[in-house]
């Protein structure tokens, strides 16, 4: 019999800032994800940067016009098995209005 354990992780918001402006060791995440979504980045791109708790995984999330806090949620849970915490949620609320 096998046991199958379901995890998840906490993501914390890293930082939001332009492509063009994000730390080398950042880009590789960055790159990735506009590849996953066909995206030509343009590096003006604003991003939502998250890390996963007890890993050293990055999770960027574009903030194009008009994303809601839902689909943030949602490209968390899908992209990293993970829930926003509580403080990363009041700082993106904060920045999205």
């Amino acid at each position: 019999m096998k046991i199958i354990i379901l995890m998840t992780y906490i993501a914390t918001l890293v930082d939001i800032k332009e492509v063009k402006r994000l730390p080398p060791e950042i880009r590789p995440y960055v790159e990735f994800k506009a590849q996953l979504e066909s995206r030509e980045l343009t590096g003006n791109e604003k991003v939502a940067i998250f890390n996963i708790a007890t890993t050293t995984a990055y999770i960027p999330v574009f903030l194009d016009e008009g994303k809601s806090i839902e689909k943030i949620k949602k490209e968390i849970k899908e992209d990293g098995h993970a829930s926003i915490n509580p403080d990363s949620l009041r700082r993106l609320r904060g920045l999205l209005h």
